[in-house]
C-alpha cells in the first residue's frame, strides 16, 4: 500500500489535472509516480506533446503546492475514507487499461476483488416504467445469485432497482458517484447507500469527500462504471438516455454489451432495442449474460442458481417491496409518454408548457443525462444523413446518433465553445479542448450532450469526430461566446 506521504502526491495530481484527464496517466508512464512528477517534470521531456496538451503541464509546474492535498488527506483520514492511487496494487487492473484512468480514487466500504469475479454494469433511464422495474430488479438479484458482482450509479430508477436485487440477493455491489463517497445523491438514497456498505460492497468516486454532485461530474463517472465492468446491461432506456453513452463507452472498451428487449412501441425502450438493433446482445435471462461471459470465473459463476433465482420469485411483487424499503421512488413522476414513473423527475410531456419542456442544459444537470436538445426536422437533410447511415452500418458496429440540424437555442454557451473548436473530420482528445476557462469535466460533459445530439461521435481511444454536416462549421461566432 502507498504511504500517506505519496498519497497526497496522487491528491495533487489528480486535483491539479481534474477528473477525466488523459495527460496524468502519460506524465506517471513517463516518470514513473506522481512524487516524481512533482520533483521532476520538465517541458523538455515533452517536447513532442502539442501545444494545448502543454499549457495544462505549464499549469502543473506552477501549480505545485500540496496544502489542497494535505486537507483531502485530513478530511479522508477523519472520514474513514479510503483513497486508492492508480499505483497501489488494488487498483482495479480493468481501470488502468483507459486511455483517461483515475489517478486517485475515494473508496468507502470494501472493495470486491474485481479480478476474481464478473462484475456486470448495469445501467439505465431514471424515469422507469413498472416493467423496467421489474425487469432491473430481477436482473440485479439473478445475476448476483449466479456470483456476478453488479455496478451502477445508485441513480435513481433502473440503477438503484438493479442494485437492490443484487442486495437482496446477498451479492456484492458496487456504486460510483458523481460526488464526494460522503455525499449521498439523491439523498433519498440513504438506505440503499447503508445496505451497498453493510453488505460488503462499496462507495467509489473520483471526487474528493465533501463534492457536491455537480452535472458534469456524472459523464465523466461513466467511464469508470464501465470500466470496472467486464460486461453492461442496459435494461430500459429512451433514444435520448444519457445510459447509451454508457453503453458505447462499453463497446468502445471492447467489452461486450446486453441489453433487455422492451415494447416495440414504449418510449422508455426504444434506446434498449435500437442498441439491439445495431450492437448489443439480448438478455432474456440473467443467464444469458452469465453464459457469455462467466467462463472466466468459472469457479465464482453458479448457473443454476441464477436460473433458479429467475423463475422462483414472483419478482414484479419483490421490485415493488424492494422499491418501498430503499425508499427508490419517492420522486415518482409521469414518463413523457404520460405512463407511471418510479423514480424520474420528469413531467408528461402533454402536461407541459413550451417553456417546461425546453432541456435543461449541462450546468444544470442534477443526474445523468436523460434528455437532448429538441430536433428540428430538414427533409433534405435527414434523408442525406439516412442514406450515409445506411453505407456506414455494415462498416463498423459503433452506436451513433444521426448528425441533424438542431435549434442553437438549445445548446449552452460550453457546448458550443466545445464544438466550434473542433476541426470537421479530425478526431480530437478531450484534452485537445482544453482552455483557460474550460477544464476537462466541462469538456466531457458538453461531448456527452453534442454526442447525443448527434453532432458528435466517439470512437476507440478517447477519440471524438466533429460529424461533417451540411452546416455551417461555426455555430456562432467567437464573440458572442466571450460574452
Amino acid at each position: 500500500m502507498i504511504g500517506r506521504e505519496d498519497t497526497i502526491y496522487w491528491v495533487w495530481l489528480a486535483e491539479t489535472l481534474k477528473a477525466g484527464s488523459r495527460i496524468a496517466a502519460r506524465l506517471i508512464h513517463i516518470y514513473g509516480d506522481a512524487r516524481a512528477v512533482y520533483h521532476s517534470i520538465r517541458m523538455e521531456d515533452l517536447s513532442d506533446w502539442s501545444s494545448d496538451e502543454k499549457r495544462q503541464v505549464n499549469k502543473l509546474i506552477k501549480e505545485r503546492e500540496l496544502k489542497s492535498a494535505k486537507e483531502i488527506h485530513k478530511k479522508c483520514e477523519n472520514g474513514k475514507i479510503r483513497i486508492l492511487c492508480y499505483n497501489d496494487e488494488d487498483y482495479p487492473e480493468s481501470l488502468r487499461s483507459l486511455t483517461d484512468p483515475p489517478i486517485v480514487l475515494y473508496v468507502r466500504g470494501n472493495l470486491p476483488p474485481f479480478s476474481k469475479r464478473l462484475t456486470v454494469a448495469v445501467v439505465g433511464t431514471r424515469t422507469m416504467t413498472a416493467y423496467g422495474r421489474k425487469m432491473a430488479y430481477s436482473m440485479g438479484y439473478s445475476l448476483g445469485a449466479g456470483g456476478a458482482i453488479v455496478v451502477s450509479g445508485m441513480a435513481l430508477g433502473i440503477d438503484s432497482m438493479a442494485m437492490s436485487g443484487a442486495i437482496d440477493a446477498g451479492a456484492l455491489t458496487v456504486a460510483v458517484l458523481g460526488s464526494g463517497v460522503d455525499v449521498i445523491y439523491p439523498k433519498e438514497h440513504r438506505f440503499l447507500y447503508d445496505k451497498i456498505t453493510a453488505t460488503g460492497g462499496c462507495i467509489i468516486s473520483e471526487y474528493p469527500p465533501q463534492t457536491k454532485p455537480i452535472g458534469y461530474h456524472f459523464p465523466t463517472r461513466n467511464r469508470i462504471i464501465s470500466g470496472l465492468a467486464d460486461t453492461g446491461l442496459v435494461v430500459e432506456a429512451a433514444m435520448k438516455s444519457g445510459a447509451l453513452i454508457t453503453a458505447e463507452y462499453v463497446v468502445n472498451q471492447g467489452k461486450r454489451l446486453f441489453a433487455v428487449p422492451g415494447p416495440v412501441d414504449a418510449v422508455n425502450s426504444k434506446g434498449a432495442n435500437m442498441l439491439l438493433r445495431e450492437v448489443a446482445l439480448p438478455a432474456i435471462n440473467p443467464a444469458d449474460i452469465l453464459r457469455s461471459c462467466g467462463y472466466m470465473y468459472e469457479d465464482t459463476i453458479d448457473l443454476m442458481k441464477a436460473e433458479e433465482a429467475a423463475s422462483r420469485m414472483d419478482m414484479m411483487e419483490q421490485a415493488q417491496k424492494a422499491m418501498e424499503e430503499n425508499r427508490i421512488g419517492v420522486r415518482g413522476k409521469t414518463n413523457v409518454d404520460g405512463t407511471p414513473g418510479y423514480g424520474g423527475t420528469i413531467k408528461s410531456a402533454k402536461n407541459k408548457t413550451a417553456a417546461e419542456n425546453k432541456p435543461e442544459r449541462a450546468a444544470d444537470i442534477k443526474h445523468n443525462v436523460t434528455d437532448t436538445p429538441k430536433i428540428e426536422n430538414n427533409a433534405a437533410s435527414v434523408k442525406k444523413k439516412s442514406e450515409e447511415a445506411g453505407k456506414k452500418e455494415n462498416k463498423s458496429k459503433k452506436i451513433s446518433y444521426p448528425a441533424i440540424k438542431i435549434d442553437m437555442d438549445m445548446l449552452d454557451e460550453t457546448e458550443l465553445k466545445v464544438y466550434n473548436n473542433m476541426k470537421p473530420d479530425v478526431p480530437m482528445l478531450p484534452d485537445e479542448l482544453c482552455t483557460e476557462d474550460l477544464n476537462i469535466e466541462k469538456v466531457l460533459c458538453a461531448m456527452t450532450m453534442l454526442q447525443i445530439a448527434g453532432l458528435v461521435e466517439a470512437s476507440q481511444g478517447g477519440y471524438y469526430v466533429r460529424v461533417t454536416d451540411s452546416q455551417p462549421t461555426k455555430l456562432i461566432d467567437d464573440e458572442e461566446t466571450e460574452r
